[in-house]
């Protein structure tokens, strides 16, 4: 309430996760969405982007000058400002973004509300079986399932095999010691890796902090091309960045 934005009445809640923090065509509706916002009081660029095509969806206003009890607080900024929560939205699968409909991610949710063990998957015809027959199952069973909900934990050569986020390398504790250790008593710092120079640099400074203010976890956290299993712009392998791990 403090910050000149919450007086002038200029903070707003977006859709991050379905507009913005994913790597799909939607990117292309969370910039308009974060112009939208920028650009609130230029009609002319609005219109601008109206006209794009883009539609005023995914954000809202959010009214801060408002105290627990609905009390308004006194502000000199402009009184029709919208109170509202975005609603979340699950995290679909990039594969799903391009057409809705076309993908599996909808299918397979569907399937679960019916309580269905299989579905049938609409690029290839195949049967494919959904989470509720992999946990009736109480394990990981290593073929490296499209819905496995244990992270893959029993499959071999993870980085050939899945489609979907997963754990590729854990340390194990007969590993020799390392400087950065998973440990569930330490704070744990997730680090978004790309295997290149840059990825390399950070682990220094990572080195330098460990070293200046005492333990922690690290994770590295990165996405690759599901059939070349390459890490986009820096043409490096996943199979480059479990070594590194």
């Amino acid at each position: 309430q403090k910050l000149r934005a919450g007086r002038e009445h200029r903070i707003y809640a977006s859709n991050g996760d379905q507009y913005i923090a994913q790597p799909a065509p939607s990117l292309l509706q969370g910039v308009a969405l974060l112009a939208q916002c920028a650009y609130q009081n230029e009609p002319k660029v609005l219109d601008a982007i109206a006209k794009l095509g883009y539609e005023t969806i995914g954000w809202n206003k959010v009214n801060v000058m408002i105290e627990n009890t609905g009390n308004p607080i006194t502000s000199s900024g402009p009184t029709d400002v919208i109170t509202s929560v975005v609603g979340t939205s699950d995290i679909t699968d990039v594969e799903d973004l391009a057409k809705v409909g076309n993908g599996f991610a909808e299918i397979h949710r569907i399937a679960c509300e019916n309580g269905q063990r299989t579905y049938t998957d609409p690029a290839t015809g195949y049967s494919v079986f959904t989470e509720i027959a992999h946990k009736e199952r109480g394990k990981c069973c290593g073929s490296g399932c499209r819905h496995c909900p244990y992270s893959h934990e029993n499959v071999k050569d993870k980085a050939s095999k899945i489609q979907q986020p997963s754990i590729l390398y854990r340390q194990s504790k007969k590993d020799p010691p390392q400087i950065f250790s998973i440990d569930s008593n330490q704070n744990i710092k997730v680090l978004f890796f790309s295997g290149g120079k840059d990825s390399f640099l950070t682990i220094r400074a990572l080195v330098k902090s460990y070293q200046k203010n005492g333990p922690f976890g690290l994770v590295l956290l990165t996405t690759f091309d599901a059939s070349t299993r390459i890490i986009a712009h820096q043409e490096v392998s996943i199979d480059q960045v479990i070594q590194q791990a």
